[in-house]
């Protein structure tokens, strides 16, 4: 029982690390697409994203707002496949594998 536990949490760890990197990749996106298309210095991040859907579909600000990051990369999938993370961005990090977390104790 404690092993599939640990299996589980591992998971659940793993799956939640993954997750808040690429929220942040989005909101560097949201950065990216702000220098390129001029929008003033406070606008930025996910706040950047929002204004380009409002100007881009005519959606409101709080629809775009209401938008999960799931909602957000669905939006933007073609403006998201020609991105990549600026090297300002981008962090050493070695995240561990499921096999490599249930190794250690």
């Amino acid at each position: 029982m404690a092993n599939r536990d640990r299996r589980k949490n591992a998971a659940r760890l793993l799956h939640h690390i993954y997750t808040a990197l690429n929220d942040y990749h989005l909101v560097c996106f949201g950065d990216d697409l702000a220098n390129e298309n001029g929008y003033p210095l406070e606008i930025g991040g996910l706040d950047a994203l929002h204004f380009y859907l409002f100007k881009k579909y005519g959606w409101t600000i709080a629809e775009c707002q209401a938008m999960n990051s799931d909602q957000l990369r669905l939006a933007l999938t073609e403006e998201l496949a020609a991105w990549k993370v600026p090297p300002s961005a981008k962090f050493d990090l070695r995240l561990p594998s499921l096999e490599q977390l249930l190794e250690k104790k």
